[in-house]
């Protein structure tokens, strides 16, 4: 079980910290509040990723399945970024 803030700094009469100290449990990851872009994905039903790949909740989010793929399957993390390298070895 992970501790996941949602609209990170929406509503700032209850601090992260606050939260974490309650519910005596760890803040695993925090997505940023950016309400109109969340809204706009889901009301034209197109992903994040594709609407607005550079915004902060995007990185956010693909950031947060990048450490769940970590924990859960360390050997495909390390091969993807193993090919990764070598293919930065060759663009140099």
């Amino acid at each position: 079980v992970r501790l996941v803030i949602n609209r990170y700094g929406a509503n700032e009469d209850i601090k992260a910290e606050y939260a974490q100290d309650t519910l005596n449990y760890p803040i695993s990851w925090m997505i940023p509040n950016e309400y109109q872009t969340a809204v706009t994905s889901i009301n034209r039903g197109i992903p994040l990723v594709t609407l607005a790949p550079s915004s902060n909740i995007t990185k956010s989010i693909e950031d947060m399945a990048r450490g769940i793929d970590r924990i859960f399957y360390p050997e495909l993390v390390e091969e993807k970024e193993e090919k990764k390298s070598l293919l930065k070895k060759f663009f140099k």
